[in-house]
């Protein structure tokens, strides 16, 4: 929650974490943009598959969104424009449900005060609770995204009110992962053999889960190879541009936290599987609905370095739509895959710069 002089800009700062990751990949950034940019508060969950909301909805939390199936999430999206009713417990692994919980917790926040929970963290200073005074839907709100949770954030945007004025940032999105039929048709006709190494895996893992049963020779492969720090310590070396010097040991327990859950690896398996079967739109429609939205600007933070998702991989994604004036790309030089972990300060600098640019120049759709 602000507690600084700060003239409030956002009602509230919203973050979706990225595969393999959860909420408390972004707890270095968020009190700090939390404070920078004026916003009541900012707010996170772990997506359903990792972290703790696995545990809220095995144990039927009648307070948590996701704990009853879709019904109560339901109740933010009263003029967005998506509508999924599945019911289906593989429907909670999907980006949509994921979206339907943020959107939750932000009505929540601003209609009574909310508390921090191990599956949503209402992130400030003194660790007290958020609290709305006088709200309406046109005060601002900014929805983060990293990587895979892009695409939450986006199905976010798409469905709150339209009269919301929405800032939309997205850090090395992972979009443009799921090639549309013409794509991979034209990508096969060239012989292309050498993919973004984040597509190829990510095919090959839908590939060998796709209608599969739950495997109890993968969940023991997961418990004894994932759920160790040496695998983190080395994934996050692989992502960062420069993890000799900042790769922390809280980074890595922050990224192996959600071991300690029984069963945890099940959640990751059947995200994987949900993934091969995925609802509402594609990315590129996506993107497409989202730049089209009223009172909507949208921000890319990529990296140079990033070896995970290349820049290359970015700049086609958005290359039809720079000419937008609501669309706003930025590079960085000296990170990896995890700017608002690797240079926190560098990235919370970036952001307020950005959006302070933005709003002087008004590009916002109206």
């Amino acid at each position: 929650q602000q507690q600084s002089s700060t003239k409030r800009r956002f009602k509230v700062l919203y973050f979706n974490h990225g595969f393999g990751a959860n909420s408390l990949s972004w707890l270095p950034a968020i009190p700090a943009l939390t404070d920078r940019l004026g916003a009541r508060v900012g707010l996170a969950h772990d997506a359903v598959g990792f972290g703790f909301t696995e545990l809220a909805i095995r144990s039927n939390q009648p307070s948590y969104p996701a704990a009853n199936g879709e019904n109560n999430a339901n109740q933010s999206m009263h003029d967005g424009q998506e509508d999924h009713n599945g019911n289906d417990e593989s429907d909670l692994y999907q980006f949509t449900s994921s979206a339907k919980i943020g959107l939750e917790l932000i009505r929540r926040a601003s209609s009574s005060s909310t508390s921090t929970s191990t599956s949503s963290r209402a992130v400030n200073a003194n660790g007290s609770s958020a609290h709305s005074d006088t709200d309406t839907n046109d005060e601002p709100v900014a929805l983060f995204g990293h990587s895979m949770g892009s695409i939450a954030t986006l199905h976010m945007a798409l469905n709150l009110p339209k009269s919301t004025p929405k800032t939309v940032v997205l850090v090395a999105p992972a979009l443009g992962l799921q090639p549309t039929s013409t794509t991979a048709a034209a990508t096969t006709a060239r012989g292309d053999a050498t993919p973004n190494r984040a597509k190829s895996a990510f095919q090959r893992l839908r590939s060998k889960l796709r209608g599969s049963v739950f495997d109890p020779t993968a969940s023991y492969v997961l418990r004894r190879v994932v759920g160790k720090q040496g695998f983190w310590r080395r994934g996050l070396t692989f992502c960062w541009a420069d993890p000799k010097n900042k790769l922390s040991q809280s980074s890595v327990i922050a990224f192996m936290w959600p071991s300690i859950l029984q069963g945890w690896e099940g959640g990751i398996l059947n995200f994987a599987r949900a993934a091969s079967n995925r609802q509402g739109y594609s990315d590129e429609e996506l993107v497409q609905r989202v730049l089209a939205l009223p009172n909507t600007s949208v921000h890319v933070i990529y990296s140079a370095d990033d070896p995970v998702i290349r820049p290359s991989i970015v700049e086609r994604t958005f290359a039809k739509y720079k000419h937008l004036d609501n669309l706003n790309l930025v590079k960085l030089e000296g990170v990896g895959h995890d700017p608002f972990e690797e240079d926190t300060d560098g990235f919370v600098r970036t952001v307020e710069d950005m959006l302070s640019a933005s709003a002087d120049d008004g590009t916002q759709n109206n």
